[in-house]
Formats: structure tokens, C-alpha cells, sequence
């Protein structure tokens, strides 16, 4: 009984990587997020990101593919007298830069559905 458990964990896990290394992101540029966004392959060292930008009271948001070492890294300017401040967030699993909260990925929840079939019956 516990080889089978353990197999059933096994194809689980097997199942439940994605595959590849980047990850697809949602992009699009000040003031059009909330019309439209694209889908894009980030590089090997980026995350998908969101950047909110304040120059003085007003806010507009950016999502891209961020840099890692650039994730959380506020930053504040002045220019003209006006403060201009860009805040960074970052996360790492794919298109979840996205307003709407990400679900399990479809493969994972097969994945479960084998891992429980596979402990039950075999």
C-alpha cells in the first residue's frame, strides 16, 4: 500500500511542473491596462510585474516583464517641483500580473485527480 501512495505522489508531482523557464506576463502601457493587454515571453531573470507610477496625486499603472533585481524597488524623483514615484510589484507564476486572481492551472488539477485515483484504486 505505501509503494502505491508513493507512486500516486510521484505522477503528481510529475504532472504538476510546468514546462519551461520563462514566464508569459501580461503588458501594457500607462493608461491602456484597463483597455487592453498583450501576452509576453519574459527573459530567463524577469518576472511579470506591475508598476504604479504617481506624478504628484495622479496614478497610472505599467504591466511588463520586470527585471528580478528591480522588483520592490521604489523609487522617488522630483522633477520641475512635481514628485514623481514609481513603486514595483513583482510575481513569478504565469500571467499572474493580471488584476483577476489566478486558479489552479488545469494541469495541476488533473494531476491531483490522477494522484487521488492512482492512491484509491491501485
Amino acid at each position: 500500500m505505501q509503494t502505491k501512495n508513493l507512486i500516486a505522489v510521484f505522477f503528481f508531482l510529475l504532472l504538476s511542473f510546468e514546462q519551461g523557464y520563462t514566464l508569459q506576463c501580461h503588458s501594457c502601457a500607462y493608461g491602456t491596462c484597463k483597455i487592453a493587454t498583450i501576452k509576453k515571453t519574459c527573459g530567463i531573470t524577469e518576472q511579470c510585474g506591475t508598476m504604479t507610477v504617481h506624478i504628484g496625486q495622479l496614478p497610472s499603472t505599467r504591466k511588463d516583464c520586470i527585471e528580478s533585481s528591480n522588483c520592490f524597488k521604489n523609487t522617488s524623483d522630483t522633477y520641475a517641483g512635481v514628485t514623481v514615484t514609481v513603486n514595483p510589484s513583482c510575481c513569478s507564476t504565469d500571467l499572474c500580473n493580471s488584476a483577476v486572481t489566478q486558479s489552479l492551472a488545469v494541469v495541476t488539477g488533473i494531476a491531483a485527480l490522477v494522484a487521488l485515483w492512482l492512491a484509491k484504486f491501485c
